[in-house]
């Protein structure tokens, strides 16, 4: 990063390696930049793609990540019912001596 850049914050990855910054690049025109940067020994952190984001464009992006984060959540909401629902059709029956589930639809189970 150079000196005339503003850090305004690291945004973490799952992978150790990886993260985003966003920077206010002050060098010359004053622009708002999203850069991926990735970690190796003996380099440290280094940019791999920077994305510059126009000043008409930040107000809209702060929008659109606002609606994008509603949906994502609405999509992790609708999968984990899905799981759900699929485990409440089943029986389910833990074989305590090897520590396994099995699986047993109702239909299937014979009646004592």
């Amino acid at each position: 990063m150079k000196a005339t850049d503003r850090l305004i914050g690291i945004l973490d990855s799952d992978q150790e390696n990886q993260r985003l910054e966003l920077v206010i690049e002050t060098e010359q025109t004053p622009k708002l930049a999203l850069r991926l940067s990735t970690y190796s020994k003996g380099l440290g952190w280094h940019t791999q793609k920077t994305i510059y984001i126009e000043n008409n464009q930040a107000e809209d992006l702060q929008f659109l990540l606002g609606g994008a984060r509603s949906l994502l959540k609405q999509a992790f909401r609708n999968t984990e019912n899905a799981v759900t629902n699929e485990l409440d059709r089943k029986d389910i029956v833990v074989d305590k001596e090897v520590n396994k589930i099995k699986h047993f639809n109702f239909a299937e189970r014979k009646s004592a």
